[in-house]
């Protein structure tokens, strides 16, 4: 059976390793308290529906950049190793509250069209907004190192 004949794509609680999706997905996809162990690599694709990574754990290098995101995204309490949203488009509501980012976290000219939710996040070691675009951004109790980049 193909991802496309499905209604929904979900891997809540999957342990899984390098993964590299290059797909647009009209259906709404969810990797909830997934453990991705090795690298994940999602960029460039379409997420047209509802995209559900809540408690997910990424182990390697993730990969999201040039990513579409046409409806809500919740990223609520992942844990990211090292993470690459460059370019990245969150169309509707991005939820990142109390995710942690652990080593490295490129955000640069990533666009939020509506609310980006930080909310008691964690930016740790390297980290970097450049270019970045904010309709509305809720960044309070935020934890981060000092002297990395942010506009």
């Amino acid at each position: 059976m193909s991802i496309s004949d499905e209604i929904q794509l979900a891997c809540v609680g999957y342990n899984l390793p390098d993964i590299t999706l290059r797909k647009r997905f009209d259906i709404p996809v969810t990797f909830k308290a997934t453990k991705f162990l090795g690298n994940a690599d999602f960029s460039s694709v379409q997420f047209m529906q509802v995209a559900d990574f809540a408690m997910t754990q990424f182990s390697g290098y993730s990969n999201f950049s040039y990513a579409q995101f046409s409806e809500n995204t919740s990223f609520l309490r992942a844990q990211f190793i090292e993470v690459e949203f460059s370019r990245a488009r969150f169309m509707k509501a991005a939820y990142f509250p109390t995710t942690r980012f652990t080593k490295r976290a490129s955000l640069s000219s990533v666009q939020f069209i509506q609310i980006a939710n930080c909310l008691n996040g964690q930016f740790k070691e390297q980290w970097n907004f450049n270019k970045a675009k904010f309709v509305s951004l809720l960044f309070l109790n935020v934890s981060a190192t000092d002297n990395k980049e942010f506009p």
